[in-house]
């Protein structure tokens, strides 16, 4: 029963998870107009590229792979991102090319908000 308790848990994780990787690549968006949208959107990039430099995983991974443990489930070693893309699109995905679709990301990002600061509306 525990079990099962940790294996659900671990999946409302899983799914929050894809949630946030959705914000970070869509919510450049909304944050155009929303100003909190806007700082919690540039936080998120900014630390997507700190955990891509030191070559940590996301918390969400390391929280999912304890409770899947704690579930007596299988965990994964490898990161959250290249898991569950290489299940949904079945083609091996290298971290040194998710490393750098990362960096060409954050760049993109970086030029989009110091557009938005030129035109005064980043602040």
């Amino acid at each position: 029963m525990i079990s099962q308790l940790y294996l659900l848990i671990a999946h409302l994780v899983v799914i929050v998870h894809f949630l946030w990787i959705l914000f970070l690549l869509v919510g450049w968006l909304p944050a155009y107009r929303y100003k909190k949208v806007r700082y919690f959107h540039l936080f998120g990039v900014f630390f997507a590229l700190f955990l891509n430099l030191s070559r940590l995983h996301c918390p969400l991974t390391y929280l999912e792979m304890w409770l899947r443990r704690k579930a007596g489930a299988q965990a994964y070693d490898s990161s959250f991102i290249i898991y569950y893309l290489e299940r949904l699109i079945y083609i091996r995905i290298e971290p040194e090319l998710l490393r750098l679709l990362t960096h060409l990301f954050v760049l993109s990002m970086f030029f989009y908000y110091s557009v938005l600061f030129r035109k005064g509306r980043l602040l």
